[in-house]
Formats: C-alpha cells, structure tokens, sequence
C-alpha cells in the first residue's frame, strides 16, 4: 500500500514542477507591447539638402507613436539640439554626401530608422 502511496505523490510532485515551469516560460517570454507598426515614421527632411562647408540646415523627423524618442546621428558633420527637429552643422573643412540618419524609439523600444543625404559643397 505504501508503495502505490509513493508512486501518486511522485506524479503530483511531476506535475506541479511542470506547471510551474510552464508558467515561468509563458510570463518571461511575454511581450505584449512589441509591436513594430506601433510607430509610423512617414518622413524625413531638411530644410535644404545641400549646404556649403561650416553651414547649417534644419533636419525634421515625422513621426507618431506613444512617448516617442528621437536618436539622431551624423556621418560627419553634427547635430545641434533634440527631439523631432535638429540642426546639421556641415563639416567646416570637407565636402562630399553625408548621412544624416534618425532612429525613432517608443515605449515599449519599438524602432524605426529613416536617413538622409545632405550634399556639402565648397563655397
């Protein structure tokens, strides 16, 4: 009788380890709030997309989405301020094609990426 006894809690013991390992997956691997189409990046411009060495031009993202933030980066040159809406500052001694690019970010670290080629010339 004691034997059969063992065998019955061996079972429930299995058991109850896999629902909680069960459980453990689903809630660790849950993510809910990622969703890539939670942000639409419909444009990106500046207000003039060719510029002499040393000059600026203003760069404009638009976007929507919840909490949204705005990481910009420049193959040369640099960004001036924060947000939807920065200055390029062209770089004071080399010309050429340079890449603005603007990655938007959302709460729940959705991304989008959108870049831009800004043209510095020689005076």
């Amino acid at each position: 009788m004691r034997k059969r006894f063992n065998n019955l809690s061996g079972v429930g013991i299995l058991s109850i380890v896999f629902f909680f390992a069960g459980s453990c997956i689903i809630s660790c691997d849950k993510k809910d709030d990622n969703n890539p189409d939670s942000i639409v990046f419909s444009d990106l411009f500046a207000e003039n997309d060719t510029v002499f060495i040393g000059d600026t031009t203003m760069v404009t993202a638009v976007a929507t989405g919840e909490e949204l933030a705005y990481i910009w980066s420049a193959s040369k040159g640099d960004i001036d301020g924060y947000g939807n809406k920065v200055k390029y500052l062209a770089p004071p001694c080399q010309p050429g094609d340079f890449t603005i690019s603007c990655m938007v970010k959302d709460k729940s670290d959705n991304e989008k990426t959108k870049s831009i080629t800004i043209n510095v010339k020689l005076p």
